[in-house]
């Protein structure tokens, strides 16, 4: 992102529109130690730095070209000629120039204590959503079964012979018709 953001101060030479950008982004991420802008052949055109020599041992540079996009003109469509006219196909890598690079370094120790953070939170937002799963389905299951238990009990005393056995409605739809169709049947035999 913050190379992309750095198209224009290359292009332009001014660069002092960048300095609070990477001044804040210093200051907010703890993991990065220094950023530093480059022109096109590698020589620093700006660098904002807080490593001190003992984060040197764990920093890692990532390193991101500054590219800009060249404007596709077609000259034949009309009387004047058009930038970015429809018909011709998007940019793509060869249509872009790089006109610098972004070098970030940032604390590894520090990168992979936030991954493992990361992990560790994704990991227990799952963990608890898999037992909220099962909790539900047992629940489910639970309110599903015991009226059934309670049925099937009903029609073996009615096929026993208790035409008097007692079964209302214990839940609704087509559990709770059952129930009523099997209390109507126990009291015509009866």
């Amino acid at each position: 992102l913050l190379a992309e953001s750095s198209e224009y101060g290359l292009v332009s030479g001014d660069l002092e529109y960048l300095k609070p950008t990477i001044e804040s982004l210093l200051q907010l991420d703890g993991t990065i130690l220094s950023i530093e802008i480059l022109d096109r052949a590698k020589k620093p055109v700006l660098k904002l730095d807080k490593r001190s020599s003992r984060d040197d041992a764990n920093a890692r540079e990532f390193e991101a070209p500054v590219k800009q996009a060249l404007l596709t003109v077609n000259p034949f469509a009309g009387n004047t000629p058009h930038v970015g006219d429809e018909t011709l196909a998007p940019p793509t890598a060869s249509s872009q120039q790089v006109v610098g690079h972004v070098k970030v370094a940032a604390n590894a120790a520090d990168i992979l204590a936030k991954q493992r953070h990361r992990a560790t939170v994704f990991a227990l937002i799952a963990l608890a959503t898999l037992a909220l799963t099962v909790l539900l389905g047992l629940a489910l299951a639970t309110s599903l079964t015991k009226p059934l238990k309670m049925t099937i009990a009903t029609v073996r005393a009615i096929r026993g012979g208790n035409h008097s056995a007692d079964l209302a409605p214990s839940t609704g739809g087509e559990i709770g018709e059952l129930q009523s169709s099997i209390q109507d049947m126990a009291q015509r035999l009866g």
